[in-house]
């Protein structure tokens, strides 16, 4: 069953429960009083999920900023959205962000991790390997926010306008 077809059925099926909740002797809650008791779990728990206490962003800073800025916006960005598909998920890019990588568009992931190998960076492309190894288990998770991130920059709604600055032509 396609995603589009999931929404479809819940939103008929959201719809026809709350409706029955609204009647006092619907038949549908006459024959499963189950119903009643399972939205009111959803509904517990979408207020529970809504506590900014139980959001799954902790703090995933992004300590190579300092040496390589150009992609700090970028980071910022992939780091807060990954945290709420996965902590696994948001810990190793903020691990491999931290030891030296950067975010470089890509023409078919939208974005790629590249690794910075020397200097501040990695010691050795073996080293950075062994590192991301746990993110290959993720793909599945980072590559559609790879695509979401470059759909969202070409949008405008990662760098912030303050970052712009128009300088004279010839200027660096």
């Amino acid at each position: 069953m396609s995603k589009a077809d999931m929404i479809r059925r819940a939103r008929s099926a959201f719809r026809e429960v709350l409706e029955a909740m609204e009647q006092p002797k619907s038949q549908l809650l006459q024959r499963d009083p189950a119903i009643k008791g399972l939205v009111e779990n959803i509904v517990r728990r979408v207020e529970e999920a809504r506590k900014p206490e139980n959001w799954p962003v902790e703090e995933y800073p992004d300590e190579f900023a300092k040496y390589h800025p150009q992609d700090r916006y970028l980071w910022s960005w992939l780091l807060y959205h990954a945290a709420f598909v996965s902590d696994d998920l948001a810990s190793i890019l903020c691990i491999l962000r931290g030891m030296g990588c950067e975010l470089v568009e890509h023409p078919e992931y939208g974005y790629a991790i590249r690794p910075i190998i020397g200097g501040k960076g990695f010691e050795s492309m073996e080293r950075y390997n062994y590192v991301k190894e746990p993110l290959n288990a993720l793909t599945g998770d980072l590559l559609p926010l790879l695509k979401q991130l470059r759909d969202e920059v070409r949008r405008g709604k990662v760098i912030p306008a303050s970052e712009y600055r128009q300088g004279r032509l010839g200027e660096r």
